[in-house]
């Protein structure tokens, strides 16, 4: 029964003790506040009015979880999550560096230790020097070497096998018109043959090479001979290279000045039939009569003589 009593004298009084604040509030026109529990983020909140006032209670969290804010280069701070209030500090630690990456702070992620140099393989013509760890590279390849070139051949490296540099390009010997050099590294024949030189050429045949013999070029000009070539009814001027036939400045016969001649190239025109007859009659008359007249003459002479031994 004692127990029973002290509770509601207990709830007794807190109602008395409400009411009281209440009357002094609404005699006031201000909240006596009361109860309520302030935190470390939200002030206590009043059990008549439900505002908050008061102050924030830095010992009282609402969550006890840390975070890590980072300080300087080697530590960072601990703080309560729920206000960030400062709790203390400690160095960084954790995430261990590679060659490839700088080392951060397990807790607040902060990069503090420096990479590790890489650990590289040595270069060669097919791969510059490799980190065997990470994979990165540094510097160039280097050059091939080894073997050797020939004229139409490229060397092959004696590391790789891979074909590099320049062919070496024929060298030496000497061509001809119908041969061509050959080289005096590995025997092949190369180039251009040389050109065809000497010879004539005319209209009927090419030159002749004075080294080889063979013909080569063009056809040559032809030979137009000065003198006339004279056929009964035309003249012209001839080629004089053997088997030509091309006939130069062919025309007819002229005869301006009547005198039985061309007046380019002196052709005597031949007798006509007639002119032919009274000239064969002419001669035969003046045959007989250059016999008659020797006959006479026999005579005459005979007749002398026989006088002369008459008396």
């Amino acid at each position: 029964m004692k127990a029973i009593n002290k509770a509601l004298i207990a709830v007794l009084a807190g109602i008395i003790s409400i009411c009281a604040f209440s009357l002094v509030a609404f005699a006031t026109g201000e909240c006596a506040h009361t109860g309520g529990e302030a935190t470390c983020t939200k002030r206590a909140e009043c059990e008549i009015c439900g505002e908050e006032y008061g102050e924030l209670n830095p010992e009282a969290h609402t969550n006890y979880e840390f975070v890590y804010a980072y300080s300087d280069s080697n530590t960072h701070d601990i703080r309560y999550f729920c206000c960030g209030a400062y709790v203390t500090s400690q160095p960084h630690s954790g995430g261990e560096p590679t060659c490839s990456k700088k080392g951060s702070c397990y807790y607040c992620k902060a990069v503090y230790l420096d990479a590790l140099p890489h650990n590289f393989s040595e270069a060669s013509c097919t791969y510059p020097k490799t980190c065997y760890d990470c994979d990165a590279t540094e510097g160039e390849l280097l050059p091939h070497t080894g073997g050797e070139a020939g004229c139409l051949t490229l060397a092959n490296c004696a590391v790789c096998g891979v074909e590099y540099g320049d062919i070496l390009g024929h060298t030496g010997g000497n061509a001809t018109c119908s041969e061509q050099a050959v080289c005096e590294r590995c025997g092949e024949s190369y180039g251009e043959c040389l050109a065809h030189s000497g010879g004539t050429p005319t209209c009927q045949s090419l030159a002749l090479c004075e080294v080889c013999g063979t013909p080569y070029g063009k056809l040559g000009d032809h030979a137009q001979d000065e003198k006339w070539t004279i056929a009964e009814e035309f003249h012209y001027n001839k080629c004089l290279n053997e088997g030509c036939l091309e006939a130069f400045n062919d025309a007819d016969h002229e005869d301006n000045d009547n005198d039985g001649k061309c007046d380019i190239c002196e052709y005597k025109y031949k007798l006509s039939q007639t002119e032919i007859v009274w000239i064969i009659i002419g001669s035969t008359f003046g045959a007989l009569v250059a016999i008659g007249a020797i006959v006479s003459a026999i005579i005459v002479v005979k007749k002398k003589s026989t006088k002369r031994e008459s008396k």
